[in-house]
Parts: C-alpha cells; sequence; structure tokens
C-alpha cells in the first residue's frame, strides 16, 4: 500500500485496457468478419474477375478470371493467393490496436498526496483532475463480473460538484481496499492529529535534552555508581568496578552477548532472514493460488464483515426482493400494456401492433433482471468512517459515506407494498445532482425494500440524532400514525382539505435539536429528514388560493436529488415561525458542525 500513497505517479491495473475497451474492440473486429467479410475482400483484394460474372475457377461462369466471385470470401482469399496479404493487414489492425490502448494505459497516471488525489490522462489532449479529500463525499467501488476474474476493481472518489467524481479504473482487488482505507483516514484528520502530536511530542523530547545537557562532560566519583534509570553521561566511561544498573540502557555501541540472539523465547528482530527451511507469510499465501483467491473474491460477502459490526446490517432476503419487483407500479404498467397488446391483437385483428409492440414488452423484463442483481446481497454497517452500503449479485459496489455527506433522507412506502409493510428509503448527496437518472439510482437508494426495524436501523446509521428514544417515537409517528395520533408533528388546519383531500391529515412537520422531519402522503406515504447542518435554505410561498385560505407553502432547499423536501400546505402564521426557527436553527448547527474532518 505504501508505494500508492508514497506521492509518486504510478499506473493502472495491467489489464485497464482490455476492461475499458480492448473487450470492445475484440468484439466490434468479430462482428465485422462475421458479417461483413466479403465487402472486406473486395476492399483488399478487389474484383477478382471481369463484367462478366463471378463464378468458381474452371466453371465457366468467370471464377477467377471472370467476374465477382459469389463464394466463400475466405476461399476467394485463399484461391487467389493473397492469403499472406489478409493475415498482415488483421496482424496489423491488432497491433496498432494493441499499441494504441499500451500509450493510453502509460499516459494515464495518478498520484495520492497529502491532501488531494490527482489524475493525469489522454494521449493528444491531456486532462489533469484533481480532488480535495476534505471535499470528499463518498468512495464507491465497483468489481463487474469480467474485472473479478483479473482480480481488477473500479474506485471512484465523488466530490462535490456536477461530473466532478475522480475514476480508478482499474486498480487491484486489494489496492482498492487498503487505498479506499488510507484515503478515509487521510480525509477524517488522523494523519493531521498524528502529526501535530509528534510534533507536541518533538517539542517535549528537545525540551527534556535541554535540561538534560548541562549534565554532559561530568565524571562521577570512582566506585560510585549512577543513579538507577540514569544513562552515563555522553562521553565517560564507566567506573570498572560498577555494575550498570537494571533500568540502564546498553550503550548503543555496545554488541550484544553471542547466546543472547539465540535465548529461548527471544523474538526476531524485524527484518531479519527467516530460518533455513521457513517459508514467509507473503510467500505462502502466493503460493495458495490465484485461482483460490478469485474463487473467495467471488463468492466472499461485499461487505467486509470484519471492518463493520454484525449486528448493524440489515437482510433483505431474494424472496422479498422478488416480491417488491412484482407487486409495483412498472409491474401495474406492464400488464396494461400487455392486456392492450392482446386486446388489439386478437379482438381488434391489428396485428402489426404486435410487431411494433412485442420487442419493448420482452426488452422491459430485462428490468427486473437488472433490480434483482443490484439488489442482491445487500449489506448496511456503520463503520469508524462512515456508512457502508454493498449490493451486488454479478458485478458488485460498495459506497462508503462519511459523516455529514447525506443531506436528505426520504422514507417512502408505495400503497402496494403497504399491506406487507415494506419501506425504501433513498438520500440526496453531493456528487450525484442527477439523482432522478438510472445511472445515480445505486448511488442514492439506500434501501432497496425493508420492514420498519430496517428501516429505524438505517435512520440510526444515517444520522445518529435520531437513535435514541424520544426521537424513536417521532420517526415512528411520522410513518405510520394517522391524524391526531402523530404526536409531535404540527398538522395542517381543516381549511387545507380542499388542495389536499386524501393527504391533510399527514401532511405536518417536527423538528429534533439536529434535524427537521416532514410528512406527507396519503397513496405513497412519505417521511422526509433533513440534517440542520446540511440545510441550505428555507422559503415560504403563498400564491392567491393559498392567500384565501390563509395557508402556505414550505420549501426547503438542499442539493438536488430524488428528494424534494416541501410542504404543500401549512398554517401561514406557524409557516413563519417555521422560517424564523429553522433558520436561526440552521445556522448554528453549520457553525458547530465539524464532520468535515470527522476524526480531529
Amino acid at each position: 500500500m505504501q508505494q500508492l500513497t508514497d506521492g509518486e505517479w504510478h499506473r493502472l491495473h495491467w489489464a485497464s485496457p482490455l476492461l475499458k475497451g480492448g473487450i470492445a474492440f475484440v468484439a466490434i473486429l468479430a462482428f465485422v468478419l462475421a458479417n461483413l467479410r466479403e465487402r472486406l475482400v473486395e476492399l483488399v483484394i478487389g474484383q477478382t474477375g471481369g463484367p462478366g460474372g463471378g463464378g468458381q475457377p474452371g466453371d465457366g461462369t468467370g471464377g477467377q478470371n471472370g467476374g465477382r466471385f459469389d463464394g466463400d470470401p475466405l476461399n476467394a482469399i485463399y484461391e487467389t493467393g493473397f492469403t499472406g496479404v489478409a493475415i498482415l493487414i488483421t496482424l496489423g489492425v491488432l497491433l496498432i490496436a494493441v499499441a494504441l490502448f499500451a500509450v493510453a494505459w502509460r499516459m494515464h497516471t495518478f498520484r495520492i498526496g497529502t491532501d488531494a488525489v490527482e489524475v493525469r490522462s489522454g494521449v493528444v489532449f491531456r486532462h489533469n483532475r484533481q480532488a480535495r479529500l476534505d471535499r470528499i463525499q463518498g468512495i464507491h467501488i465497483t468489481r463487474p463480473l469480467l474485472a473479478r476474474v483479473f482480480g481488477a476493481a473500479r474506485i471512484e472518489l465523488t466530490v462535490a460538484g456536477q461530473d466532478a467524481k475522480v475514476e480508478l479504473s482499474y486498480l487491484g482487488s486489494r489496492q482498492v481496499d487498503e487505498l479506499r482505507r488510507e484515503l478515509l483516514r487521510r480525509a477524517s484528520g488522523v494523519q493531521r492529529a498524528e502529526a501535530a502530536a509528534r510534533a507536541e511530542a518533538a517539542g517535549t523530547a528537545t525540551v527534556s535534552a535541554g535540561t538534560s545537557a548541562g549534565a554532559a562532560g561530568t565524571t562521577p566519583a570512582p566506585g560510585t555508581a549512577p543513579a538507577p534509570g540514569t544513562a552515563p553521561a555522553a562521553g565517560t566511561a564507566p567506573d570498572p568496578g560498577t555494575a550498570p544498573d537494571p533500568g540502564t540502557a546498553p550503550d548503543p555501541g555496545t554488541a550484544p552477548s553471542p547466546g543472547a540472539a539465540s535465548a529461548a523465547g527471544a523474538t526476531p528482530v524485524h527484518g531479519a532472514a527467516p530460518a533455513p527451511g521457513t517459508v514467509p507469510a507473503a510467500e505462502q499465501a502466493r503460493e495458495a493460488g490465484i485461482l483460490n483467491r478469485r474463487v473467495h473474491e467471488l463468492l466472499g460477502p461485499e461487505l467486509d464483515l470484519d471492518a463493520a459490526p454484525p449486528e448493524s446490517v440489515v437482510k433483505i432476503t431474494p424472496l422479498r426482493i422478488l416480491g417488491s419487483l412484482v407487486v409495483s407500479e412498472f409491474t401495474v404498467v406492464l400488464l396494461l400494456v400487455v392486456a392492450a397488446l392482446f386486446f388489439s391483437t386478437f379482438v381488434l385483428h391489428r396485428y402489426f401492433i404486435l410487431f411494433l409492440l412485442l420487442p419493448s414488452v420482452l426488452g422491459s423484463l430485462g428490468y427486473y433482471v437488472r433490480r434483482f442483481s443490484k439488489a442482491a446481497r445487500y449489506s448496511i454497517a456503520a463503520t469508524s468512517d462512515g456508512v457502508r452500503v454493498g449490493y451486488g449479485l454479478l458485478s458488485t459496489s460498495n459506497d462508503t459515506l462519511p459523516p455529514g455527506r447525506i443531506h436528505a433522507i426520504e422514507v417512502t412506502q408505495p400503497i402496494l407494498w403497504r399491506p406487507m409493510g415494506w419501506w425504501m428509503i433513498r438520500i440526496n448527496r453531493a456528487g450525484h445532482a442527477s439523482g432522478r437518472g438510472s445511472s445515480s439510482a445505486p448511488h442514492t437508494l439506500l434501501l432497496p425494500v425493508g420492514r420498519i426495524a430496517d428501516v429505524e436501523k438505517v435512520l440510526a446509521l444515517l444520522l445518529p440524532g435520531l437513535a435514541g428514544a424520544d426521537t424513536q417515537g417521532l420517526v415512528m409517528a411520522g410513518l405510520v400514525a394517522r391524524g391526531r395520533a402523530a404526536t409531535g408533528f404540527s398538522r395542517a388546519p381543516r381549511r387545507a382539505q380542499c388542495l389536499r383531500p386524501f393527504s391533510w391529515r399527514r401532511t405536518g412537520l417536527a423538528r429534533t435539536h439536529d434535524a427537521v422531519l416532514l410528512r406527507t402522503g396519503f397513496f405513497w406515504r412519505r417521511l422526509t429528514v433533513l440534517p440542520l447542518a446540511r440545510l441550505q435554505s428555507v422559503r415560504v410561498s403563498q400564491g392567491p388560493v393559498r392567500r384565501i385560505l390563509d395557508l402556505a407553502e414550505l420549501h426547503f432547499t438542499t442539493i438536488a436529488g430524488p428528494v424534494r423536501a416541501e410542504l404543500g400546505v401549512i398554517d401561514r402564521a406557524a409557516a413563519v415561525a417555521v422560517f424564523t426557527d429553522v433558520s436561526a436553527a440552521a445556522v448554528e448547527a453549520l457553525r458547530a458542525d465539524g464532520t468535515h474532518r470527522w476524526a480531529a
């Protein structure tokens, strides 16, 4: 690990060109050879005959001296004598591709500094990207199936800003885990704290050395022994008749007795050569074989339970994942489309609709496969550097969220999940502002499907202030309580029923010492949790209809993402009071926040 964090420039895994673009190149080349062989032959050797046609040699239809060759292009190359040329051209293309990938790999370097990670890439157009460690919003590690075969993984450092991530594709699988640990260590402020402690200790040692320097050069009287625990002064020789004190350290220039090294129970010196016939631990691990390591990586858990307490991990069974996919809005829409397709085809006899929509319906089945493979082997746990989430069946991923990097939390229950008591949790985080896109969904979906106990556990991990007994009751009231039973939440007045006929009883707000909680929705129950230290602004708005009803809207601005924090109806006077209270509390929370250096 030291060779990657020494501040020098390093290159990526040797298989990176193959994993990033080489396999696609081979697939494209195979497709071209399989489907366009005849056109390639025409391009290389031209027309093998004249305008008379293209038959086989000697059959009277042209052959080599006739028109265009109508047989297999590979036979045409062989019979026209251009086999060597075709092989040379193919090898030339392959060598050029390999050379281009090799040059791109050599020009793609990175270095890990004390405060930042820097990446250089590009051959013709050079790119230089840098990410400050104290601005890291999360570290995401992905192990695609093919990369796991090569023992490689991709690490992505997410920082605040649109398209501001720094990606290293690919590094060794073991190097990635160690690199994440070291990056989080430096980002947490531990390194600076250790440096300050070492500087303070060095200053204390300098003062102690200065106070003892006055004793240097003095010679003890003959026959007297030095005080216990003291070393003889520099430049003085001990009296021959005196015995050394048991607490004194031996002189650095003296050699130990010959039998001291072989004393029973002695610990060998670090770095010393092992005894003959013994194999170092590193060699034994290397001799275990690459195949065993690959099998362990493929079958092992994505989340290392040694680094995270097992009791904090939420378990999701495959049956629950399948049930959540079947009982979903997507399934309802798919069934409606299938019913319309069946009706138009077999009742109205519009068969062209079958050919138009059937491929789309079959392709939509891949949605279930993708969602299941990404939700399988789900795990979440608290570590010393934040919350770590792992998921994935074939291509595995794990995401580490340092403290204070979550800007909004939303607990949602679709109406189809209500009989089963299932919930999902999504978040807003910097670096994934386009959280409504499919590419950011894995980074913002923290709990695919879980019960109420799982929700309480995950919320306690994401925001420890919700782990108390009083706040847990507040969370439960925000999730499942009805009407006046939601103690601790403000309630919308009855005149708001004309704007929210179903959900006005479930619309309310509550505040703890470090967060704001919003409960909304009737068909889709939602509980939104906003950490005060991450809140950017509060806005009160009032249109003409709400002005007549003496109501208002509350909008809470956070990092853009799938969570929208707003309260559609609230009493006007209560909205003004919330605006004043939350604005002051957010300023105080931000002033006391120290999560950017969470271990300092």
